[in-house]
């Protein structure tokens, strides 16, 4: 099989894929080729994990869930 016809009829039948540079980090908006697109592959598309509440309550209880797991493994391993 001939590779590059392969490729090139893929490119005519606009079926060849390639990979978009987004121009900016992550965030509910990437810039790609200049044009401002929303990201929907990313995990915070809603623009949930900057909210001051939902941050807030990440703070408040992130510390509880990591000693409730630390308290769970020392019972694990003192078995």
């Amino acid at each position: 099989m001939d590779f590059s016809k392969k490729l090139s009829s893929l490119k005519q039948s606009h079926l060849y894929r390639s990979r978009k540079i987004s121009e900016n980090t992550q965030n509910t908006q990437l810039i790609i080729n200049g044009q401002s697109l929303i990201n929907f592959c990313s995990n915070d598309y809603l623009s949930l994990a900057k909210h001051p509440k939902i941050k807030q309550g990440v703070d408040k209880h992130a510390s509880l869930i990591f000693a409730d797991n630390l308290n769970s493994n020392k019972v694990l391993f003192t078995k």
